[in-house]
């Protein structure tokens, strides 16, 4: 497990920028809004917490660029075993008759998931990504902002919440953790004018075109539904 992002498998091999594009509909596609809201109907139901959740969310989208044949399994079906996986890579172990369950509860499907589709999509998913599974979030540069004395717990909330729903969209295929969280610092504090003037330091010290590119993800998913 690298502890350092930059010498991480997460920048080295699922660092996607020039693969995916802000005018790509594969980048902010109602599919992968769908595949966000399937995972936390799922997590929500078990009581996962969310870095859990995106952890799976990653593990998910990281797949699907990843798989070179066509996916045989619905997206329920790894849904279930993303999140599975995702439990034990964030040391939240669940077990796994209790995602079977829940998520038989959840959706109606022709063929049940058990025990034995779990394992066996769990060693396709760890096979295709290469067992690569450690995943570096937003959320600690956020916690760290705020432990610095910079943004205040509203603040810190308002930002969390947007780094959450940039998981629906493959931003973190695209962007670094940390510029996923400037931008969202930027849209929670926009209306603080003192507090934007504290985040200059930090912010002018990252790549300002990937913040925005942050900032355009997390508008587009919130006025998504309205007209041109």
């Amino acid at each position: 497990m690298s502890g350092n992002y930059w010498s991480s498998s997460q920048l080295l091999q699922f660092y996607l920028p020039g693969k995916l594009k802000v005018s790509d509909k594969k980048a902010f596609s109602e599919e992968s809004i769908a595949h966000w809201n399937f995972i936390q109907e799922i997590g929500d139901k078990i009581g996962l917490n969310q870095r859990v959740l995106a952890t799976a969310s990653v593990l998910l989208k990281r797949y699907f660029f990843k798989k070179e044949q066509k996916v045989d399994y619905s997206l329920e079906q790894l849904v279930s075993a993303c999140v599975y996986l995702a439990c034990k890579v964030e040391e939240s172990p669940v077990h796994i008759r209790t995602i079977c369950n829940e998520a038989n509860g959840l959706w109606n499907l022709a063929l049940p998931i058990d025990r034995s589709l779990i394992a066996e999509l769990e060693f396709d998913i760890i096979s295709v990504l290469e067992a690569y599974l450690i995943v570096y979030h937003p959320y600690p540069t956020l916690e760290q902002t705020f432990k610095d004395g910079l943004i205040t717990k509203t603040q810190l909330q308002l930002a969390w919440n947007i780094v959450n729903d940039s998981y629906a969209s493959n931003l973190c295929l695209m962007v670094h953790p940390h510029q996923i969280a400037y931008a969202a610092l930027i849209l929670s504090c926009c209306d603080d004018e003192n507090t934007m003037i504290q985040l200059m330091d930090i912010l002018k010290a990252s790549d300002s075109f990937k913040i925005i590119l942050g900032i355009q993800a997390s508008l587009s998913f919130y006025y998504r539904d309205e007209g041109d």
